[in-house]
């Protein structure tokens, strides 16, 4: 098996995990500052600091759950930037199909994956082009 084939094998097998990648940091940011609220809450009417205790531990659980899946992803990233054999350089994949064509690279913590549908190709079309990082 090619260096070529062993990262499209690499991605595609991430491919659905990756696409989640920007849920995970919205929720993150989301979560952050849902409990930065909470924690700015100073007067607590009868019976809200029972609910605010229990509302604020079950955010504080889903924060940790979601960095857990985050760095799960950055794994996954990780994985393929170590198949991407050299920085800077460009390594192309053609599917049997011969309708694809995927160009893999990588800089530093990060890579870039261009999608081209060869039949799609001409005037106005723009190839699929995603760039992944790692975040710590």
């Amino acid at each position: 098996m090619t260096v070529n084939n062993k990262i499209y094998d690499n991605y595609f097998d991430a491919e659905k995990e990756l696409g989640q990648i920007n849920e995970v940091e919205l929720k993150i940011e989301t979560i952050r500052n849902e409990l930065k609220t909470l924690n700015n809450q100073t007067v607590f009417k009868d019976g809200e600091y029972e609910f605010w205790v229990e509302y604020k531990k079950n955010h504080q659980t889903n924060l940790e759950n979601t960095i857990k899946k985050q760095k799960n992803m950055n794994n996954v990233i990780r994985q393929i930037l170590n198949t991407i054999p050299e920085e800077n350089k460009e390594f192309i994949f053609k599917p049997s199909s011969g309708r694809e064509e995927f160009q893999f690279s990588k800089s530093g913590n990060s890579f870039t994956v261009v999608r081209t549908n060869k039949l799609q190709l001409g005037e106005g079309y723009r190839p699929d082009k995603k760039e992944y990082s790692i975040k710590e």
